[in-house]
């Protein structure tokens, strides 16, 4: 699929599902980069962090709804490509077991 991010590769992860159930979305911690500083000094970019270890900020997790209908049973494997631009993510699943042609594809 088109996503519009140039030449950037998906990252790929594997996800098993521990029960059954529907999947609504995928949550992500984050840094948010405002200011990147100049010169050779790493320290002098301004950035707030995310992630459930830091410190003296209030992020909390962003949630990236997914389209509805995917359904899951417990072992399940689905693949899940990540796809990172300068300001979004973008995610495309996959189920896993699925003929060369995409037959019984579950893409969302």
């Amino acid at each position: 699929p088109s996503t519009g991010f140039g030449s950037c590769e998906a990252k790929r992860s594997r996800l098993r599902a521990i029960k059954p159930g529907q999947v609504d979305g995928i949550v992500v911690w984050f840094d948010l980069l405002l200011w990147r500083g100049r010169g050779e000094a790493t320290g002098n970019d301004v950035v707030l962090h995310g992630g459930p270890d830091r410190e003296g900020s209030s992020w909390d997790p962003a949630f990236f709804f997914l389209p509805p209908g995917l359904s899951v049973h417990e072992g399940e494997e689905l693949e899940l490509l990540t796809m990172e631009g300068d300001d979004r993510l973008e995610f495309l699943v996959l189920r896993l077991g699925t003929d060369a042609r995409g037959e019984g594809a579950g893409t969302v």
